[in-house]
């Protein structure tokens, strides 16, 4: 992924104008619903493609705010802060030109509360005329993550991630597999989805953690999954 802005970098807010860039940050990732078998099964398979990093295991409190006009939302971008191992990083991403594609930028922060000057960063954001940013769901995920190389020059990162969405009294569990791409051809990526399909019985997910959210808020039923 591109980022507007690296999560290594000193914490300092660049001054600069995001919209005369030459290429807009993407994001590219298939998603899975994940059962504790499946789990299991792409592990074992996964462990031969794993680069020498090995697996890395994350605690994430991610909280998702909005205005009370759904400013955000209606323009199709979601903003979050999540809290792991201390850190706080804010995040803006896009709906993008399709399920497999989202702008995304983010920056380190300093505390659970977004930092609502870096919306002026982010192409395309809509402005908030003043509006508050207040929280509307969050996440609470363990994350077990590691890089696999599944063709020369390609880089896709597995995430396992198992918790909870919540919004207000609703909430649901989730269990995901999530391939982001690194780097490398994006058919790296999805050759290695196929790959995956036959190893254990995976659905793609088309709904994002951000819309289970928004589902819960509404009261509304979850989409149905492609086999």
């Amino acid at each position: 992924v591109r980022f507007c802005r690296s999560v290594d970098e000193p914490r300092r807010v660049p001054d600069v104008d995001w919209t005369q860039r030459a290429e807009t940050p993407m994001e590219t990732e298939l998603k899975f619903a994940l059962s504790s078998e499946a789990r299991q099964q792409i592990e074992r398979h996964a462990k031969a493609l794993a680069t020498a990093d090995g697996a890395s295991i994350q605690t994430q409190r991610t909280t998702y705010f909005d205005t009370p006009s759904q400013a955000l939302r209606k323009e199709g971008f979601t903003l979050r802060v999540r809290e792991a191992d201390g850190r706080f990083v804010q995040t803006v991403k896009s709906a993008g030109n399709d399920t497999l594609h989202r702008q995304e930028c983010e920056w380190p922060v300093d505390s659970a509360e977004p930092d609502r000057r870096l919306l002026k960063k982010v192409p395309g954001a809509p402005g908030l005329n003043g509006e508050a940013l207040e929280p509307v769901f969050r996440t609470d995920v363990r994350r077990t993550s590691l890089s696999v190389t599944p063709a020369a020059g390609a880089k896709v990162e597995l995430a396992f991630d198992d918790g909870t969405v919540t919004a207000g009294d609703a909430g649901e569990p989730l269990s995901e597999l999530e391939l982001e791409l690194k780097n490398g051809a994006e058919d790296a990526l999805f050759r290695l989805g196929l790959d995956l399909l036959q190893v254990a019985p995976l659905a793609l997910l088309n709904e994002s953690k951000a819309e289970r959210g928004w589902r819960l808020r509404n009261g509304g039923q979850p989409k149905a999954r492609k086999p």
